[in-house]
This record gives structure tokens, sequence and C-alpha cells, in this order.
């Protein structure tokens, strides 16, 4: 024997040696940390489960929980309604909320009403054996320490598991007296176990322990998880390994064993890791033990070098991260794949060996075989995006780039494959943002419009109605402004779920942006069913809202168009719901309105007064008048409430009842308000000025003004600017105004109060203000509406009113005025009770700057004239 033959076969036992070593460290060491990964990960996967299922309790205690202090739960309880059993809980009830059970039971522990459901079919079905039974054996299940409490988990009633909701019946505000209990139960059969395995994406089974038969590894698991955190694993077989989860009742007695199954890849990869690091070192060795060869020989140096150029490519394909296998052209069979490739679809690499290429490509039958002639025909790179069959039977999404080669003397076709899973869910999310809401999870403006006009296509063909309804939310500005955004946001939500409730399942409920939503009705064949929809949406939106743990009020307005009476396009439908909802809103909200084509002549003529009303004020169409305030007991002048108007080069005048509404509804009153606060605080100083000081000036607020958190600094930068003393400036809010977020108001008024400014409430009697509240705001003068004043004589309705708020006022200590005097008979009523001031056309009508000025000048500093004898000077 050669000398180097000697030496090479001497390296290669050393280093066979080596190898050896390292393969018996590696199993003790390497190899174990892959067990300790696949615990690890079999230990999250069982977590998985059981927070599932433990999310699907909370969904069913939160359904539980709204139904139980609903007010309509709570009266049916008190007098066994049976309307509200036929409205509320119809078949697709249990469907809409999966449930399977429903029970009512009173305080004595007696089922009042209960209703079982199979929602899969939907059918209904008995009472589940041994429920009666099982509430009468646990009372304490029916007892509940308070209100706000609830139980929630899962039960075991003759053999059935189910999971279960118990919430006692109380009012929407939380309070007693508890007339009963509610149960909604949902049961853990095999369908609801197979759909957790899909949620959870894990091979899933389940056992009720008190079952006969159960098998020996479930009940050694169950033994096992009680001493072990409610938890067992097991290791099935080189291929699979098993976690059993024990799931508790609520008496927290194990009752359910589930058991969750996987593949032990961990383990397989550690296996498979080993071997190729081994694989390498011998592939090392021998190539320089090769190269020790050729050294002495170089007859054979073409022959290693071939040699060493295989192994490379081997090596190189091995260790892509890419997925690539060879298939032979005539047969369609799998010649050869790598590692990467086999982890994609599941498979061993012997296993992949010998499969046909329809195995593994996607459902369309043929496929594979045009697949391969496309490739051969171009004879160049082709990618296509398609679905590989995994082991398992699930489908993967892969992009491949095929391409045909020269393989042991034949044709054979290179396939790269991606996995793509991931790019696939993110176009998906891409198209879910560009087709949905993502605050309510509702259509948007463009799927809408695709959904109406495939329902207008429909519609068209067999001749029945479409519904366009358009929603739009009165004063949610408000809303946003007072409470924040997000608050406004869970109140969209919570809309949004109610709209859902009120129309059918072919229907289109969708959010246009901000407050406004449309409503597609499909196959309206009478208009009678129409008006039921319209009427459901009014009351289910006017229905009060708990948000953040205060009650909301809000009503909507609603406009409806029916194809194809009023409109024949999408467009149209739109623009004309558009416009009947602005009618309805013009109406004071709450109310819904059919587009009738007269309504475009209205539309045009506010959209006209809006555009001219956004530049009445850089144009300076804008005037105060002041109309003066009497003082009864001194007969003097003492002050003036400065009223804005509208002098408009063609419209002439406008009247403020209709301009002014609609400042307040585009947000323009801030800008206007402004500007009339600082005209007469500026008017004020001018004729403090010309020597007529101790008047006072009224200025009216608005109710965004009031809203705006920066109005005292406003306020007080315009004194400051004008030079006026804050002592005479007397703001007025309207009463309703001031009740709407009073504990945000009542900081506000004190701000100002602090100030030294005066506050008035303005219309006293038409709201519906609360004597604790009124208290607590710091008003000095209440002004009585002039609705009360104007037929104080002639009716007697509304003497006592007006006598009531001067009491009230006086008893609190606040002056009063009253509005719109204009008789000698107003006059009189109000001196002889005691009324401190009066304003109206009996004294003056409102008077420009110039008019009012002269009237300072007639009576400077002097009672005004025939006042004791009521002979007051009309103006």
């Amino acid at each position: 024997m050669k000398p180097i033959t000697k030496t090479s076969l001497l390296i290669i036992a050393s280093v066979g040696i080596l190898l050896a070593a390292i393969y018996a460290a590696a199993q003790l060491i390497v190899l174990n940390g892959f067990l300790n990964l696949e615990e690890a990960s079999l230990e999250r996967n069982a977590a998985r489960t059981r927070d599932a299922l433990t999310d699907e309790i909370n969904n069913l205690d939160r359904q539980v929980a709204d139904w139980a202090t609903w007010d309509d739960s709570y009266r049916y309880m008190q007098d066994h309604n049976p309307q509200f059993i036929e409205k509320n809980l119809p078949e697709d009830t249990f469907t809409r909320l999966s449930l399977n059970l429903i029970l009512f039971v009173d305080t004595t522990g007696q089922i009042v009403f209960s209703k079982a459901m199979d929602f899969s079919k939907p059918a209904e079905i008995p009472l589940p054996d041994g429920m009666r039974e099982y509430l009468r054996d646990h009372p304490q299940l029916l007892r509940f320490a308070k209100p706000s409490d609830g139980r929630s988990g899962v039960i075991v009633v003759a053999g059935m598991p189910m999971l279960i909701g118990m919430r006692p019946i109380t009012t929407s505000e939380g309070k007693g007296p508890i007339r009963g209990t509610l149960i909604m139960a949902r049961f853990l059969n095999e369908a609801e176990v197979a759909r957790l395995a899909a949620v959870t994406h894990q091979s899933l089974s389940m056992a009720v322990l008190a079952a006969v038969g159960l098998p020996d590894n479930f009940r050694n698991a169950a033994d096992t998880a009680v001493k072990n955190k409610d938890l067992a694993l097991e290791i099935t077989d080189e291929k699979k390994v098993s976690a059993y989860c024990l799931i508790r009742n609520i008496d927290k007695t194990p009752v359910l064993l589930l058991r969750v199954q996987m593949r032990r890849d961990i383990y397989q990869s550690g296996l498979h890791t080993i071997n190729y690091f081994l694989l390498t070192l011998a592939i090392v060795a021998i190539l320089f033990a090769l190269v020790m060869r050729l050294l002495a020989s170089r007859l054979l140096t073409s022959l290693h070098k071939h040699q060493e150029v295989e192994r490379r490519y081997r090596a190189v394909v091995e260790q892509s991260g890419e997925g690539i296998f060879l298939v032979d052209v005539d047969s369609l069979a799998v010649l050869d794949a790598n590692n990467a490739f086999a982890r994609l679809l599941g498979y061993s690499d012997r296993e992949l060996i010998g499969l046909n290429l329809d195995d593994i490509f996607d459902r369309l039958p043929g496929i594979a075989h045009n697949f391969v002639s496309l490739v051969m025909k171009a004879r160049g790179h082709i990618t296509h995006e398609m679905q590989f069959k995994r082991k398992d039977g699930s489908w993967l999404d892969v992009e491949t780039s095929a391409n045909v080669i020269e393989h042991e003397d034949k044709q054979v076709l290179s396939i790269v494959v991606r996995d793509i899973t991931e790019r696939k869910l993110a176009q998906e999310r891409i198209h879910y943002l560009a087709h949905y809401d993502p605050l309510t999870n509702l259509p948007n403006r463009v799927l809408l419009r695709d959904r109406l006009q495939q329902d207008l296509a429909h519609a068209e063909r067999n001749h029945w109605m479409v519904a366009v309804i358009f929603l739009d939310l009165d004063r949610f500005k408000l809303i946003n402004d007072s409470l924040g955004h997000h608050a406004g946001d869970r109140l969209l939500q919570a809309v949004s779920a109610r709209l859902n409730s009120c129309v059918r399942h072919g229907d289109t409920v969708s959010r246009q942006g901000g407050d406004e939503f449309v409503i597609v009705v499909s196959e309206v064949r009478e208009t009678d069913a129409l008006n039921v929809i319209v009427e459901k949406l009014l009351n289910a939106v006017a229905d009060p809202c708990n948000v953040h743990d205060q009650e909301m009020n809000i009503t909507t307005s609603i406009g409806i168009c029916l194809y194809p009476h009023v409109g024949e396009d999408a467009d149209t439908l739109l623009k004309n719901a558009d416009m009947a909802m602005y009618q309805a809103k013009a109406t004071g909200g709450n109310d819904s309105q059919f587009y009738r084509k007269d309504m475009d002549d209205r539309t045009r003529e506010r959209m006209s007064l809006e555009n001219n009303l956004r530049h009445a004020l850089e144009r300076g169409e804008f005037y105060l008048v002041y109309q003066p305030q009497v003082d009864l007991k001194s007969g003097k002048l003492f002050g003036m409430e400065a009223l804005l108007r509208w002098q408009h080069p063609q419209l002439g005048d406008v009247p403020p009842m209709k301009f002014i509404p609609l400042a307040e509804e585009t947000g323009l009153i801030l800008q206007i308000g402004e500007w009339v606060l600082r005209t007469a605080c500026a008017q004020m100083q001018e004729w403090r000025r010309q020597g007529f000081d101790g008047l006072r000036m009224s200025v009216n607020l608005s109710a965004r003004q009031l809203l705006q958190k920066d109005l005292t600094r406003r306020v007080n930068a315009i004194l400051n600017e004008t030079g006026l003393p804050s002592s005479l400036l007397d703001l007025e809010l309207t009463e309703s105004m001031l009740m709407e977020n009073m504990q945000e108001n009542i900081g506000t008024l004190q701000s100002l109060r602090q100030m030294g400014v005066a506050i008035s409430i303005d219309d006293f009697g038409t709201g519906y203000s609360s004597l604790a509240y009124l208290q607590r705001l710091p008003i000095e003068t209440l002004k009585i509406d002039r609705s009360f004043v104007r037929d104080i004589v002639a009716r007697d309705g509304d003497a006592p009113i007006a006598l009531a708020v001067i009491a009230l006022a006086h008893s609190l200590g606040h002056r009063v005025i009253a509005e719109g005097v204009e008789t000698v008979e107003q006059l009189e009523f109000m001196r002889d009770h005691d009324c401190e001031a009066i304003q109206g056309y009996y004294f003056s009508k409102p008077l420009s700057v110039e008019a009012f000025t002269a009237l300072l000048l007639s009576g400077r500093d002097l009672p005004l004239p025939g006042l004791t004898s009521l002979q007051l000077v009309k103006g």
C-alpha cells in the first residue's frame, strides 16, 4: 500500500472518530435543546387554545351583561310580557349571537322562560336533560351580592359540556332590585371544538372526564394535569406530540380535557440539523482527503474537480432558503428536492421523491401538464402565482420560477418556490382598507357604490324598487367637541351596530365619513315595509347609548330616495337622498323625508345662502343693532342688548332666524360671534368716551362658542383690546345650551364671573333647567322668554309661568328682565309683580348706532319721561 494511501486512510479514520464524538455530543446537548424548544412550543399552543376558549367565555359574558342590563329585559321579568320574547328572541337572534340556550330565571330559582336552539340548522331543540335539576342543585349560582356581579365559565349537564354566562337582571343603569338571572349558553360540542381548532390553527379534540369509556391516555393525562397547573404533555410518537389542557367548571372542578396535537417539526429539524452538520463535516473531510490525494496524483485532478463542483452545487441548493425541486417533463415525477421545499410542504426528503406534480399543484385538473407545456414552449424563466397542496391537505400560496435544464443527460424542469403567504395577507389587508371603513368595519363609499350598481341592475331586471337612505347624526360635532373624538368614535361604532340590526341580511349599511351613513335597501316591493325600516332606524339611533360610563342621547336626520321614481343611477340617487336628509335636518332633526323634486330649489337656495354667509364677514355685510333695557323702578335706561343683522347687496335684509342656524351648523358662528362680541364692546367703550357711563352691554353667546376650551381667554383678550371694563359686559346664554355638558359649563362660567363678566340666562322657561344646577350657576339675571310675555294677559296659562320665574329668580337672588314687552298691560303686569326691568317694542325696537346715540342724548342722566304714569314713548 502506498504511503499516500495509508496517510489518507489514517486521516479519514481520525476524522471518522471525531465525527462520531461530535455526533454523540450533538445527540446529548443539541438535540436536548430542540426537545426543550418543542416542549415550549407545545405549551404555547396549549395556552393559545385555552386563551381562545377563555375569549369565547368572555364574549358570552359580555353578551349576557348587555341583555341583563337592558331595561326591556328588566320590564319583562316584572310583567312577563310575551311581546318581549317575540320581538327580541326569534331564531336569528340565536344564530347571530351563536347561542344554543337562553333562560330567564326569577329570584326564587324558577325558570320563567327558556329556549334552546341548534343555531347551525337553525331549529329549536328541547332544553338539555338535567338543566333544570342542575340549576336546582346549584342555587348558589343564582345568588349575586351586587347587581354588577356575574358568573361565566364551563359546566357539564348530563354529559353535555357548555359555555355559560349568568348575570343578574337589572336596569340599564345597573341598579336593582335584582329581578332574576339571565343565563346564556353555547354547547361545547364537536362543531364548536372544530371551530376553535380552525381559529387557533390547532389539531384539537375534547373529552368529558365523567364520560363512560374515557381512554386511558386521557384519564392519565387528567391526573397529571391536576398536579401540574392543569397541563400535561405527552410524546405520542416520533411525529406527533400532545398537550392536554384541563378545563374546570364554574365551581373550579375539573370537567373537560382538551388535547392539542402538533407535528414534531422542531424535533425533526433538530435531527436534520445534526445530520446536515455532520454531513458538512464529512464533506470537508472528504474534500481534504481528495486534496491530499490530488497532490499525489495529477491524473485524478479532473475527476476530483468534477466531484467538488457537484458537491458544492448540492450544498448551495440545500442551504438555499427557497424551495427548489426537479421534475421529469415526461412522467411529471419529482426527481429531487431541497430541504427548504420539503419544509414548505411538510414532507420528508424521501416522501417527496416520486411524487407526481399533480399531487402538489393547485385544484384545477390538468394544470400540471399545462404548466410543463408552457415552460417547455417558452424555453426560459416563467413566473407564476399558484397554490401548492401540503402534506396535511392545507394549501400554500407560492410564487414559482420555472426553467428547463439538462440533468443526467435528459431535460428536466427546475422549479424555484417562494412562500408568498405574507404578501397575500398584505394584499388582502390593502383590499379591505380600500373597501371598508376601519373604524366601523362597514363598507365605505367605494364598496357602497359597487353594491348599489349591482342592486340597481337586479332591480331593473326584476322590476322592483331600491331605496337609498342617507343618515346624518344630529349635533354630533357637539359630542366630539365636548367629550373628545375617542368618545365620538365609540358612539359611531355603537350607531353602526344599531343600523345593521335594523336592516335585512342582503341590504348594505355603509359609512360615508364623519357622521354620515348610507343604507341601500334592495328588493323594495312596497313603501310600507320601507317606512317600517325607517322608523326602526330613527328609534334605534334615539335609544340612549352608554359611552365611557356616560349616557349619550343623539338623533338622526334621514333622507330617502327611491329607484326608479326619482333617480335611475347611483349618483342621482345618492345626491337626492342627501338633499332629502338636509330637509329632514331643517325640520329640527330626528325626522325623515322622502325626496321630492322641489327640494332641488331649496337645496340650491341653501347652498347659495351658505356661500354668501361664508363671505359676509370679510365683505362687511354684518352690522349690529341695539335694543334698550329699562329699569322699571327708576325709569332709567341701564343697558342694551346687541343684536346681529345681515344686509346683503342682492338679498337685502336676511332674517336672523334664517342665517344664524346655518352659521351654527357650518361652524361660521365662531368667527361671527367673536366679531359681534368685539364690535359690541368697542361700541360700548365709544359711548363711555362720549360720557354715557354706567350702561351695560348684553351679548349673546352661541353653543359652539361656549364649547371653546379657551373662551375665557378670548373674552379677556377682547376686553383688553377694546378697553371695556369687564363689569359692563353681560353674556347671555340660552337655558337649553347651559344644560348640555353642565359640569364643563359651570367651570367656564365661573372663570368668566371671576373676571367680572355678568352671566344671564336668555329665553328662560323654554328649556329644562335643573334647580340643583341652577343654584350652582354663577348667573346674575334671568330673562323671561317673549313667548310667555306675549299672551300674559289674554291667556291664563302664561301668567303663572311668568310669576313662577320671577319668584324663582328672587329666591335665588337674581334679577329679572322681561323680553318682548309690547303693550301697557304687559308693562303693568311686570311692574305690579316686581319684575325689575323690561325690553321690547313698547319702549323701543332695536336701534342703529346713530339712533341709539340720539336716544342716549335725549334722556341723558334723566328718568325716562312718563314712566311712572306708564306713558313710555315708543321708539
